[in-house]
């Protein structure tokens, strides 16, 4: 039984490991220090919120919810890269220890805060001059940028 669960996790990883190859493949860039400038940048990512004219665009919520229906915890297992990162970061061994009630209980509403507050409201509210939003919690919060493009860019530099 030990050792399907190795090779189960041998899988997963070597999955992992291939897909943030394949989302993040610009090996080039990472090798000079620089970021990717193609033309598949000026494809657009639909940002609703974060512009004035747009309504909630259903469609990107239905096909999120469709997604996370059928494939469930899939998707953040096995293709996101930030998966990889995270998972690597867990075998790193650290002494084991909690956070005391007082403070985890209040922590744990935190979440619901920076949903609300960064990834939606903030984006509606903060607008640049002509009227898009910046995505705050991508920008402010989330680390997931940081670790896999600014690290490695900075390390080339």
């Amino acid at each position: 039984m030990e050792g399907s669960v190795k090779k189960q996790g041998r899988f997963r990883l070597w999955v992992q490991v291939l897909f943030t190859a394949l989302v993040n493949g610009y090996a080039i860039g990472f090798a000079k220090g620089q970021i990717f400038q193609g033309e598949s940048k000026a494809i657009c990512v639909p940002a609703v919120l974060g512009n004035r004219g747009n309504q909630m665009a259903f469609y990107v919520l239905g096909t999120l919810m469709l997604f996370g229906v059928a494939f469930g915890r899939l998707i953040c297992g096995f293709l996101c890269p930030f998966g990889l990162v995270q998972d690597l970061l867990h075998k790193i061994p650290l002494p084991k220890w909690e956070l005391p009630r007082a403070v985890d209980r209040p922590l744990r509403g935190l979440k619901y805060v920076m949903l609300v507050g960064l990834v939606i409201l903030a984006p509606m509210f903060i607008v640049n001059e002509f009227g898009i939003g910046a995505p705050a919690f991508c920008k402010w919060v989330c680390p997931a940028g940081t670790l896999g493009g600014a690290f490695p860019l900075l390390s080339m530099n």
